[in-house]
């Protein structure tokens, strides 16, 4: 049987005391193991309550302070701090930069492409807001507006329907065709145009950076053989008709050129003898040897033009003093000496010597300018008696000034 012991003043394991343990046990005899598992049990739960009543004070501590944090105090009571207090309390004070917000990208606005007819003051008004482009080149808007106020023999304007658009971005700026817009001022015409509105601005890098089309490539395109040279004598023809050749700057427009060409389909006949004329004794370039030769046809006729190329090359039974041989002379000379001579220059010089030989003047030299350092072109002389009959040079030799 086991043995129960009164419980009261005893030592633990630990060497602490226990007082009167009977106030634990339940059981009036209960054994050892019994009071201590008791005991332990009651420690546990004043732990608990012990910790329960810590959060409720800490909480209620922070609750004050937070109340005592938020309470205004009157601006009567205030104390009014010094201006050393107010200049520390300003330095240490944090600046708050505002935070920069990132917009919303918009959604930008749709393109439209429409085709319409403008007068010359709807293009002044389009100018005005022309500014993000290049640099306005007023030969080519002289180029444009020539094309623009003239027409064709068949009464239909020169200017053609252009299908590269005017162009606006999506902040109303002019990226494209302002030159044209240009020569529609300058002319005060009416023209219609296709207009591209709310383009992405960065599209003007693109612009224009294509191959421009020549007149040689309409020319081809029309089915015209040496096309190139062709339009070359058709810009100088028209120089020469319009009495313009003193500048070789001046811009003439592919409608220019095509109109020479279909007005005047002797060109093409005068672009080959260009090219036999290069085949004498000195190689010349063939544009302003054609040209001169189109040039003295219209003022005689295309045989006598002829005749005289043919001297030019074959230099046969010509006699001394000679304006066919002084020309070639020069030319020579030119090509051994490496001395460039204008094309409308070498024009000048072949008209010249073709009213040397024209009056038969004896002739050893002709120079490529005059004592005022300038070489204009003079008018083409009348041959009255054709190449084809000899007649006898002046005896005295004519000074070439």
């Amino acid at each position: 049987m086991t043995e129960h012991r009164p419980v009261g003043l005893r030592d633990n394991p630990a060497g602490k005391e226990i007082d009167c343990l009977c106030g634990f046990v339940s059981d009036p005899f209960p054994t050892e193991d019994e009071v201590w598992d008791q005991y332990d049990q009651h420690i546990k739960e004043e732990a608990a309550e012990m910790a329960t009543q810590k959060r409720a004070a800490a909480k209620t501590s922070a609750s004050k302070r937070a109340a005592k944090t938020t309470a205004t105090v009157p601006e009567s009571i205030k104390p009014e701090p010094s201006e050393t207090a107010k200049a520390t309390i300003a330095k240490k004070a944090p600046v708050k930069k505002p935070v920069a917000r990132r917009a919303r990208p918009k959604k930008p606005p749709e393109e439209t492409y429409t085709k319409e007819e403008w007068s010359w003051e709807d293009a002044e008004m389009a100018l005005g807001k022309n500014v993000s482009n290049r640099n306005k080149r007023q030969p080519d808007v002289d180029k444009y507006a020539r094309s623009m106020a003239s027409t064709n023999t068949d009464g239909t304007p020169m200017w053609n329907q252009c299908m590269a658009p005017i162009v606006f971005d999506w902040h109303g700026n002019l990226i494209n065709g302002q030159h044209r817009l240009f020569a529609q001022v300058q002319s005060q015409t009416t023209q219609t145009w296709y207009v591209v509105r709310n383009a992405d601005p960065a599209t003007q890098k693109t612009i224009d950076t294509g191959l421009g089309r020549t007149a040689s490539d309409e020319l081809q395109a029309e089915g015209y053989t040496n096309a190139v040279l062709l339009a070359s004598v058709a810009r100088w023809a028209h120089l020469l008709e319009q009495g313009l050749t003193n500048t070789g700057r001046l811009k003439v427009s592919n409608e220019e050129i095509l109109d020479m060409v279909s007005r005047h389909p002797d060109l093409t006949h005068s672009a080959q003898m260009g090219l036999y004329a290069r085949t004498g004794f000195v190689t010349i370039k063939p544009t302003p040897m054609a040209a001169a030769h189109w040039w003295i046809a219209q003022h005689n006729d295309h045989a006598e033009a002829d005749i005289f190329m043919d001297r030019f090359v074959k230099l046969t039974n010509e006699p001394d003093g000679s304006a066919v041989v002084a020309l070639v002379k020069r030319f020579t000379r030119a090509r051994e000496e490496k001395i460039t001579i204008a094309t409308r220059v070498q024009i000048a010089m072949v008209v010249k010597a073709w009213n040397y030989d024209v009056q038969r003047n004896y002739v050893t030299k002709i120079n490529i300018t005059s004592r005022t350092g300038e070489y204009r072109l003079q008018d083409v002389l009348k041959r009255e008696i054709s190449q084809t009959i000899e007649t006898p040079l002046e005896d005295t030799e004519t000074s070439d000034e």
